[in-house]
């Protein structure tokens, strides 16, 4: 077999750091508003821990293999409820940077002012969640889902969210189910 043409020029794979569940004290980079979606899109990295620059990591990793490398310390958090009322999250996500930060200056005159987020410190707990990948198959991955102050993650003071898990749909009649890495039965 031909070695590709820029064999001596790619770089080995590694092993790749993987986050687990639970709170972890993060720092808020930039912050978008996106009113057609009412969406606030928060973008952060781990400030502390064993973690600590875990996203930054991330993406000097994926840039060192696609130009088209994009920053996945993102937390997405809908402002408003299907019933036009303030999305609980998304308060409590304000109140958490507010707790961690108290003299940031987030909310002036009724309007939020995302430039008041950038440095701010946050406690984010994270769970595992699995998704449906293009190709077909169930993945996992762990994201943010709850903001809490950074004092409560430093202190251990919040529960660890629950997996948020697809549901597993009952084996087909005629087929036998195997569990992952049982041996198949034949």
């Amino acid at each position: 077999m031909r070695l590709p043409d820029d064999y001596e020029r790619a770089s080995a794979s590694t092993e790749v750091r993987r986050l687990t569940p639970g709170g972890y004290v993060c720092q808020i980079k930039k912050v978008e508003a996106d009113d057609k979606a009412n969406q606030l899109r928060v973008f952060f990295d781990i400030f502390e821990g064993d973690y600590k620059g875990f996203y930054k990591e991330r993406y000097s990793k994926d840039k060192e293999r696609s130009s088209k490398a994009a920053w996945r310390g993102t937390y997405n958090l809908f402002v408003m409820t299907r019933d036009g009322r303030t999305n609980p999250f998304f308060k409590g996500f304000i109140q958490a940077v507010q707790d961690s930060n108290p003299n940031a200056q987030l909310i002036r005159d009724g309007e939020l002012q995302l430039e008041g987020f950038t440095s701010c410190l946050v406690g984010l707990l994270f769970r595992q969640e699995e998704f449906r990948g293009q190709d077909g198959n169930i993945h996992s991955t762990v994201r943010p889902c709850m903001a809490v102050s950074d004092k409560r993650v430093r202190a251990g003071d919040y529960t660890t969210p629950a997996p948020r898990l697809l549901e597993r749909s009952p084996v087909p009649e005629g087929f036998i189910p195997v569990e992952p890495g049982e041996e198949p039965p034949f």
